[in-house]
């Protein structure tokens, strides 16, 4: 069992509301998020993120070491951005 925490959903709804991929326009919210859900579970904590928002903010690497270093056990990168 694990919960899975998806940064990568790219439906203009969601995005407006600053769900799913909207959440990487502010990295300090996506580590807060994670650490939130990974203090109130003993599941493991993964996420789903996309290589940035923008192709001016494409940064996988640096996104993905966040939210490993925020408490993220396992991260499933989609390589595009969200535009």
């Amino acid at each position: 069992d694990f919960i899975d925490i998806n940064f990568g959903c790219p439906v203009k709804k969601v995005v407006k509301r600053n769900g799913g991929s909207g959440c990487l326009r502010d990295l300090d919210l996506v580590e807060a998020i994670i650490r939130s859900v990974d203090d109130a579970t003993r599941l493991t904590t993964t996420v789903k993120i996309r290589s940035g928002f923008t192709e001016n903010t494409r940064d996988p690497v640096g996104i993905g070491l966040r939210c490993e270093q925020a408490g993220a056990q396992a991260i499933c990168l989609h390589p595009r951005t969200r535009s």
